[in-house]
């Protein structure tokens, strides 16, 4: 796990974790979102998912403690990954997590393919032996403190609402995902002035 710091004059700490398939620079386009936060950008290797989490909690558990971390915001499967990461503390914030919707029929292993030059039978691969060690987490299960959720995701449908806290679907899609920002920085706001 890499882990790379922006922003670092500020005292206040925010952690993004980036999705499957991606790196931390996912977040280089909306860091103006948090430019108030220190920002802590890591680089996770989902491939080697059981010993990234446990350096995740160890590194989140120290960063809590140390740089006043409040929320960590995941985007997409970084959003289960938290989940899966059974985290009590800070509040965790998911992004069209994949557990809270339907995958589409859409080309999403076509668009792996293509953006890393790997076959089909790898990205399957790959896929399936992530999911089999997440195993069965779903939107009953899950411990994120809110989810936000794009209404035109290329990957998966959302419903509409649905029975879990603090759920908002906006306009956006997968990877386009500033109304989401916008509306977790407006919370972020509230939750600080209390």
């Amino acid at each position: 796990m890499r882990l790379r710091i922006l922003n670092r004059q500020n005292s206040r700490g925010i952690i993004l974790v980036h999705g499957l398939f991606t790196n931390s620079g996912f977040w280089l386009n909306y860091i103006k979102h948090f430019e108030t936060y220190k920002v802590f950008l890591l680089d996770i290797e989902y491939a080697q998912i059981k010993s990234e989490k446990l350096e995740f909690v160890s590194l989140v558990d120290e960063l809590v403690n140390s740089e006043q971390i409040k929320f960590i915001i995941g985007h997409s499967f970084g959003a289960l990954f938290l989940d899966y990461c059974k985290l009590n503390s800070p509040s965790t914030i998911g992004i069209n997590p994949p557990h809270f919707g339907d995958r589409k029929n859409s080309d999403f292993i076509k668009h792996v393919m293509t953006r890393y030059a790997a076959t089909r039978k790898s990205v399957i691969s790959e896929l399936k032996k992530i999911y089999n060690e997440v195993g069965e987490i779903g939107m009953d299960s899950s411990r994120l403190s809110q989810v936000i959720c794009c209404d035109s995701d290329e990957f998966f449908e959302y419903p509409e609402s649905c029975a879990f806290q603090d759920y908002t679907v906006v306009s956006g899609n997968h990877f386009e995902i500033p109304r989401a920002l916008s509306l977790i920085n407006k919370n972020i706001k509230n939750y600080v002035n209390q």
